[in-house]
């Protein structure tokens, strides 16, 4: 079984993925931060963090989310922009 998606315009998805890499750049800069907080914390300079028995206590583990995100988003801005730069 093929399932084909077509746009409407071929376009459309330009929009879509300039609209996520717009959220996921804000989402890895709080990722980012997360992570200094739970650096700080492992090292004692705060006073708690929220998550402290699970995956999510490992600041290594956000900076890794944060990377990720960050280059999710980067990879969809040049995605969206890659035909304008070849049209010109």
């Amino acid at each position: 079984m093929l399932v084909r998606v077509r746009w409407r315009d071929q376009s459309e998805w330009k929009h879509w993925a300039l609209a996520l890499g717009s959220l996921l750049a804000p989402l890895s800069l709080l990722a980012f931060t997360v992570s200094f907080w739970a650096f700080a914390a492992e090292l004692h300079w705060t006073n708690a963090f929220p998550f402290t028995q699970t995956p999510l206590a490992d600041w290594q583990f956000w900076i890794l989310a944060a990377s990720l995100l960050l280059a999710t988003a980067k990879l969809l801005a040049h995605l969206a922009d890659a035909d304008r730069n070849i049209a010109q």
